[in-house]
Parts: structure tokens; C-alpha cells; sequence
């Protein structure tokens, strides 16, 4: 067999074991992307893995250690890195939630004021005083669907106007 013929039956046998992987990618706003910005997860068994965002605000990383749900932290990038004390010079942190993951699959989580505001509230139902302490802790197994039925009809109450408006 010549040269080209075993590269191409080598190639063809990576491409055939070759696994699916499950995606978990997003991006991180508020009024701009946060670059550069450390992204931490963390899943119902308390596993972490971190990445950061590129410069438009994405991230994307490969999730399949993980088992949701899962709690997403954003920390803006810059000199101050403590999310938890008013102490000190706070850094910018946001947090997001996801429920549950399409193995596999592209999966998106959001990091926003908006998601932010809904960890706070299920962070307040679960007797934290903010996001980012339930968030540190690594305790999102405590999560449950219930506890997003009211933030959620909350936030589409306050948004009502803008959905019609959008049309959706």
C-alpha cells in the first residue's frame, strides 16, 4: 500500500471513532461584551471548569464532565477579582442557570443582567443574599425547576410591553 493510500484509511478511521462532544458556548453582556471575561462552571456534583470569553463576548468549551444543572459565573476582566465583599474594589459579575444539557449537542447558556437577575432571585429562595454566594459555593444540585417559576413570570411581566412590542 502506498504512502497517500494508508494516510487517507488512517484518516478515515479517526473520522469513524471520532465522538460527538457536548458544547456548551454563549456570550457575556450588559450594555457592552465583557472581553477577556473568566467564565466559571459549575455542576450538580460541585465539578468546575473555566474558560474565557474572546473578544465580541463569546465563550465555548466542551462540557462533557459536567451534569447539570448547571451555574454559570462571568467575572469582567481587570484588577479587581472578588465578586463576594463590598469591602474591597468589586469586580463586574454576572451569573446564569441551565437546567439541562442535550448531550452531543450545541447547548447555549447567556450570561446577562437579565439571567443575573433570575439567579438572584432563586438564590434568595434558597436563603443566599446574592448571586454570586450561591454561585461560589458550587451548590447548583440545589437548584430546582420550581424555584424559576416566579422569577421567570417576573421577568416576562416586566418585559411584557417589549415582548408585544418585538412581537413575540
Amino acid at each position: 500500500m502506498n504512502t497517500p493510500m494508508k494516510l487517507l484509511a488512517l484518516l478515515c478511521t479517526f473520522a469513524t471513532t471520532a465522538q460527538a462532544s457536548t458544547l456548551l458556548q454563549g456570550v457575556v453582556l450588559a450594555e457592552t461584551p465583557f472581553r477577556g471575561a473568566q467564565v466559571n462552571i459549575v455542576d450538580s456534583n460541585g465539578m468546575k471548569l473555566s474558560t474565557q470569553t474572546d473578544n465580541t463576548g463569546r465563550y465555548s468549551l466542551v462540557i462533557d464532565s459536567l451534569r447539570p444543572p448547571l451555574a454559570l459565573s462571568a467575572k469582567a476582566a481587570g484588577t479587581a477579582t472578588d465578586c463576594l465583599h463590598n469591602d474591597k474594589l468589586r469586580a463586574r459579575c454576572m451569573a446564569s442557570l441551565l437546567l439541562s444539557v442535550k448531550k452531543d449537542s450545541a447547548n447555549t447558556a447567556n450570561i446577562t443582567p437579565f439571567s443575573d437577575r433570575l439567579v438572584s432571585e432563586v438564590a434568595g429562595e434558597l436563603g443566599y443574599i446574592g448571586p454570586q454566594q450561591w454561585i461560589e459555593q458550587g451548590r447548583p444540585a440545589d437548584l430546582r425547576p420550581e424555584l424559576l417559576t416566579a422569577p421567570l413570570a417576573n421577568f416576562r411581566r416586566g418585559m411584557e410591553k417589549a415582548f408585544i412590542a418585538l412581537g413575540t
